[in-house]
């Protein structure tokens, strides 16, 4: 079965696609009511580093923190850092958490809760996200400097 390989498959980016494409093209649409992506303010809001954020459940994908169903997550940044799952196909979960670090039957502790929020504070991804965007700026701003000079001493 396809999602029992270890190996990256491409399933949501390839397969999904080619699925629901064959679908529209039997007149057969897809609508839902609304937005049942993880977003928020426009942007993915699983790219920060959340503890149990997301719960699967008989079927459904809740996002823990709005209580909102969502049909579907990218774990685009979370590549690095999902480590280990708990989880085994044979063995029929009704429920299990979602978390940027594994996949797992059990919520974490209140006080693992606790410190990763504290981590998010000096190391979440859009903490870093800024941090980078500064190095690129400054980064860029040395070079638009070092070609003055040049200009100015030729």
């Amino acid at each position: 079965m396809l999602f029992e390989q270890e190996r990256f498959m491409w399933f949501d980016e390839e397969v999904l696609t080619k699925y629901l494409s064959n679908l529209k093209m039997h007149n057969f649409s897809i609508l839902w009511s609304k937005i049942l992506l993880n977003q928020e303010n426009g942007r993915d809001s699983h790219q920060e580093y959340y503890l149990d954020r997301w719960q699967w459940i008989d079927g459904k994908i809740i996002d823990n923190y709005t209580k909102n169903e969502v049909m579907y997550l990218h774990f685009i940044n979370w590549k690095r850092t999902i480590k280990t799952s708990e989880i085994l196909y044979k063995d029929q979960p009704s429920q299990f958490y979602i978390s940027y670090d594994g996949i797992h039957y059990k919520a974490h502790s209140k006080i693992e809760s606790f410190l990763n929020v504290i981590k998010n504070i000096f190391y979440g991804y859009w903490i870093k996200e800024k941090r980078r965007y500064r190095k690129l700026r400054i980064k860029s701003f040395k070079k638009r400097l070092k070609n003055k000079i040049i200009k100015i001493i030729n």
